[in-house]
C-alpha cells in the first residue's frame, strides 16, 4: 500500500530541477510505481487515507489543514491528498514511516507537520 523504507531526500537536492525531478521519483517510490499515472497515484491515495483517517494524529493533520485553509472549504480527503504535495511530502512521508513501523504518528513527526502546515 505504502513503501516506508526509504528516506525523503529530494529538498537535499542542489537546484530545483533536481529537486523537483527527485520529489517525482520519490512520490512514485512511495507507492511502488515504475511511472507517473495520476489515476493510480490518486486511487493508492486515496485507500491509504480509507486506510488511515481513524488515526487521530492523521485527524489532527488534516484538521489543520483545513482550519489553516479555511477559505478553501477542503474536504478531509482533499486535504489528505495535499500532504502529498511537493510543500509537504517529506513530513508527511515520515509521518507515515512512523505510522507503518510503529503502529503510530510519533508526537514529534506530527507537531513537525502540522508546523509546516501552518508556516505555508
Amino acid at each position: 500500500m505504502y513503501n516506508a523504507d526509504f528516506i525523503c531526500t529530494y529538498k537535499l537536492m542542489d537546484n530545483d530541477d533536481d529537486r523537483n525531478l527527485m520529489y517525482q521519483i520519490q512520490l512514485l517510490q512511495a507507492f511502488d510505481m515504475c511511472k507517473f499515472d495520476i489515476n493510480e497515484i490518486n486511487q493508492k491515495t486515496l485507500e491509504l487515507y480509507y486506510k488511515l483517517r481513524d488515526c487521530d494524529h492523521v485527524k489532527e493533520i488534516i484538521e489543520e489543514g483545513i482550519k489553516v485553509n479555511a477559505e478553501m472549504n477542503l474536504t478531509d480527503i482533499v486535504m489528505f491528498m495535499c500532504l502529498f504535495s511537493y510543500q509537504f511530502f517529506d513530513l508527511f512521508h515520515q509521518c507515515l514511516v512512523d505510522y507503518f513501523r510503529s503502529g503510530t504518528i510519533l508526537e514529534k513527526s506530527k507537531n513537525d507537520m502540522i508546523d509546516r502546515i501552518r508556516s505555508d
